[in-house]
């Protein structure tokens, strides 16, 4: 249902001021562009439909088609149980980790950016009463011909640590 925004965020003086509530991270300041990504608080019929709407128009879906598609759309909304905000939230790291493989495919540097607190993030983006909450960001560019860990080796677990295999 693609239950996301992403905000852009340009403008400098905004940055400055996502900084303090980033944990200080410079690259929210520093990176050539910073993205937030926003995922929707709650999930309804009404955003089921929007989704089935977009379907018929972008593939002119048959009315018959559109009626179940809707209907499963609602049917998973309405699952007991479904927390649809953590649900959003997982959409949106799908979006981030293709935002992540895109910009290493042009040749650009990116990382994640979880260590922020999302409701000053929220405030500050005016995203309070738009029924999206801030949920992770990325940092986006070209390394600075200075930076240092540019050339330095990964730092990952040992695969062994890191897959299982059953």
């Amino acid at each position: 249902m693609q239950p996301w925004k992403f905000i852009v965020v340009t403008d400098p003086e905004v940055r400055e001021e996502l900084l303090p509530k980033s944990w200080n991270q410079r690259i929210v300041t520093t990176a050539s562009h910073l993205v937030v990504f926003a995922a929707r608080e709650s999930l309804g019929e009404d955003d089921a439909r929007r989704h089935v709407d977009n379907f018929v128009k972008i593939r002119n879906l048959p009315s018959e088609e559109a009626g179940q598609l809707l209907e499963r759309q609602v049917g998973i909304l309405n699952r007991p149980g479904l927390d649809a905000f953590r649900y959003a939230s997982y959409q949106v790291y799908i979006a981030l980790g293709n935002l992540l493989t895109s910009a290493a495919l042009l040749g650009l540097d990116s990382t994640a950016i979880g260590g922020f607190e999302p409701d000053a993030y929220d405030e500050i983006l005016g995203l309070k009463e738009t029924g999206y909450k801030s949920v992770v960001a990325a940092a986006v560019g070209y390394h600075a011909a200075d930076d240092s860990n540019a050339t330095l080796a990964k730092v990952r677990f040992p695969i062994e640590q890191v897959i299982h295999h059953i």
